[in-house]
């Protein structure tokens, strides 16, 4: 409780308390937003492509020995956007309705904070939003920090889980 003469009642200091910690959390963002904007003007993007597309062909080198399903990556790249194509298919010929194959297309449209895949059996883009994590440039899904080796991972294991499964 504070005194008639020397400082602020309780409620008071409490409304400036929270209006500190606002203060700092927007000054914190703006901070976060202006070194975000520095580093998508830098080769970084690019970088975390090229990471991407290495790790989508990796994952395809290994797939047919290790779990017999065929996984490609094709360039479909335009003058506007990086673009990949990652196929997976199951070998052999199957019953019929039977899925044997599927594609996701993942873009990278340079000035542009995020990277977005279309799944061909899917109406909704989903997206990996460029993000700062400790002064770096990452990738993000949802607010969790996710390196361009684990969006490859879970890009592969979503067409291969849809062939296994049977659903679309």
């Amino acid at each position: 409780m504070a005194t008639a003469n020397s400082e602020m009642p309780d409620w008071m200091a409490r409304i400036k308390a929270e209006q500190d910690a606002a203060r700092e959390r927007a000054d914190a963002e703006a901070k976060d937003i202006a070194l975000l904007e520095a580093l998508m003007r830098t080769e970084e993007p690019k970088n975390i492509w090229k990471r991407l597309k290495n790790e989508l062909e990796s994952i395809a080198k290994l797939s047919g020995k290790a779990i017999g399903v065929n996984i490609s990556v094709a360039d479909i790249s335009s003058s506007l956007e990086s673009g990949l194509q990652v196929s997976a298919s199951l070998p052999g010929v199957g019953r019929i309705g039977e899925l044997r194959s599927a594609y996701t297309n993942v873009f990278l449209t340079y000035g542009e904070f995020r990277i977005r895949c279309l799944n061909q059996f899917e109406d909704v883009l989903s997206y990996f939003n460029f993000c700062t994590f400790r002064n770096a440039l990452t990738l993000c899904s949802g607010s969790k920090a996710i390196t361009p080796e684990e969006v490859a991972s879970e890009i592969t294991e979503h067409l291969v889980s849809m062939l296994r499964s049977q659903r679309y």
